[in-house]
């Protein structure tokens, strides 16, 4: 990998609108590996 790619989000495009039972840092952590929430930025 080059040296200014950024490290892979491994899930990129996952939408977790709605999904319920997580507390806000797995919220966090998930939208840091790229999920998605309607109503806001990824």
């Amino acid at each position: 990998m080059p040296p200014h790619s950024s490290p892979p989000r491994p899930y990129e495009g996952m939408n977790i609108t709605g999904t319920t039972g997580l507390t806000d840092a797995q919220r966090e952590t998930l939208r840091a590996l790229g999920t998605a929430e309607d109503g806001g930025p990824t």
